[in-house]
């Protein structure tokens, strides 16, 4: 009788594991599916699932073409991972039949099972705009809308193209825009419509994704209204006048650049360049040329200038808890004050939306900015060169009454400048996380980089390698993904497989290419023996 009660009992538990772990292929080792979930993780439209594995597995997911997107290995027990859709962020490239393949170490496919996934669209449900009365009409400032998704993945809004009759303006949207699944996202678009006239017009607005892929539409009529919108007003004097402009109080414009994230590079453009605010500069210069009519180009200049100059010195530490804390252009006009590197972004921002060839200089403990003109004279005047010998006129952005081409004695003839100039081009960082796994012979580091374009321009031939150096900066065990691309304003997530040395001691070296040439790298902050 007792044998019975144990024999009964063993089959229950046998019963009970393979009802727990169904799904599986081979016995040996047991991958049971939990759960599962499309979401977006930090701008990556991802899967989310939850396993249990009776022993080690590798993990691998596959596009619709068949391509490994995702690999990993995972040890027995309960696991949860966000395995991604796409290895670029605000995107899926391309919907269909995604595979999920569970493999033992001995490589037998212990489990599979697909995924049909499609990306939608969305409707505008409702708009709103906000309006400033102006001497000549109406100025459209801001326009909202409430985007409602019919779609099983996120969305990721990336321009706007906004319609008033036949004047059409494309807008580059807030890069952390997403819509979860069948969810709902209310978009702040930052526009400049000048002198609409009182009386109906119609307004148009389409949403796309990051391949002008329409997400949304919308067409309407409206008329324009004083929608008193909070202004900053602003004093200053230039060349024994007074002058003033005032100026719309986007506070969600401001919001947004405050709490984006600071890069880790020494080339500030990427400030300057930002799309985001174009139109809002765009709104800034034309306040700025209606108060004063220059003489010429240089005129032009110092009076954009005299606007910057008269704005406070702020240090940063006195501001923000860091030393180093560029500010984009429209915190700086919404805080009405600044450091040199704050006040020389949105001079060079303003002078570029205005159409001139314009450079950050930076020192060792200053920045400036620079300004190209043609056919004038740079004899007796302060300037710098660019690395291809293209020359630029000194222009100071802190203190009051300095013109083009004068700098401060300490910084008319210094061999520590390096010049920037403001154009459309790439620019690279990135971030990566680690994983060791040692199981039994077995010692490798699984790298996950994302590499970051911040610049406004397509990265065409970009590459990542790891290695492993040794005290005398010996690579060992060298591993470089594939060439890639990766658009402006998008992450590109790959990853790497390292095996780790034994009987040395070394540190792990991240390496971001482009065409090439190293443009990023950064170390492990712990060695591996």
């Amino acid at each position: 009788m007792k044998n019975k009660v144990l024999i009964s009992m063993l089959i229950f538990l046998l019963i009970d594991s393979v009802i727990f772990f169904s799904g599986c292929i081979n016995e040996k080792n047991v991958f049971y599916l939990i759960s599962w979930s499309i979401k977006d993780e930090n701008g990556f439209p991802s899967i989310e699932i939850n396993f249990n594995l009776s022993d080690r597995a590798d993990l691998r997911f596959y596009d619709p073409s068949d391509q490994i997107l995702y690999e990993n290995s995972f040890e027995k027990g309960r696991n949860t991972t966000d395995i991604p859709l796409s290895r670029f962020s605000r995107m899926i490239s391309v919907g269909g039949v995604f595979s999920l393949k569970v493999f033992d170490v001995f490589n037998n496919k212990i489990f599979q099972k697909s995924f049909d996934i499609r990306v939608g669209k969305a409707v505008i449900s409702w708009y709103k705009t906000s309006w400033v009365k102006t001497r000549d009409g109406f100025c459209l400032a801001e326009l909202d809308v409430k985007l409602i998704s019919n779609s099983k993945t996120p969305l990721y809004p990336d321009n706007a193209i906004v319609s008033i009759d036949d004047i059409s303006e494309k807008v580059r949207l807030f890069s952390s825009y997403s819509i979860p699944p069948y969810g709902v996202l209310n978009v702040e678009i930052p526009v400049y419509f000048d002198n609409v006239s009182s009386g109906r017009h119609s307004l148009g607005v389409v949403i796309n994704d990051v391949f002008n892929n329409e997400i949304a539409n919308y067409s309407t009529s409206l008329t324009p209204y004083d929608s008193t919108v909070d202004v900053i007003s602003y004093t200053w004097r230039y060349n024994g006048g007074q002058y003033s402009i005032k100026i719309p109080r986007l506070n969600f414009l401001y919001n947004y650049y405050h709490h984006k994230e600071r890069f880790k590079t020494s080339d500030y453009t990427s400030y300057v360049i930002d799309e985001t605010d174009d139109e809002f500069l765009k709104l800034v210069c034309a306040r700025l040329e209606g108060v004063y009519s220059a003489d010429d180009d240089i005129d032009k200049i110092d009076f954009i200038a005299s606007f910057i100059q008269s704005l406070p010195y702020a240090n940063d530490n006195v501001t923000t808890p860091s030393d180093e804390y560029p500010r984009y252009p429209v915190e700086t006009l919404f805080e009405k004050k600044g450091d040199c590197e704050d006040t020389s972004i949105l001079t060079a921002a303003l002078l570029c939306e205005i159409g001139y060839d314009v450079s950050l200089i930076k020192f060792s403990d200053h920045m400036s900015v620079g300004v190209h003109l043609e056919n004038i004279g740079y004899v007796g005047k302060d300037f710098y060169s660019s690395s291809n010998g293209k020359r630029y006129l000194y222009l100071e952005t802190t203190g009051e009454n300095w013109p083009l081409g004068k700098a401060p004695s300490n910084y008319s003839s210094r061999n520590d400048a390096v010049v920037y100039p403001i154009l459309a081009k790439p620019l690279l960082t990135h971030e990566w996380q680690a994983k060791r796994i040692i199981s039994g012979k077995t010692d490798i580091v699984h790298v996950d980089v994302e590499v970051d374009n911040i610049g406004s321009k397509k990265a065409d031939i970009v590459q990542v390698e790891g290695a492993f150096f040794t005290n005398e900066n010996i690579p060992l065990n060298l591993v470089k993904s594939k060439v890639f691309s990766v658009p402006s304003n998008v992450k590109a997530l790959i990853s790497l497989q390292l095996n780790v040395p034994h009987g040395v001691s070394t540190v792990l070296k991240i390496r971001v290419r482009l065409n090439g040439e190293i443009v990023d790298e950064s170390v492990s902050s712990e060695n591996f023996y």
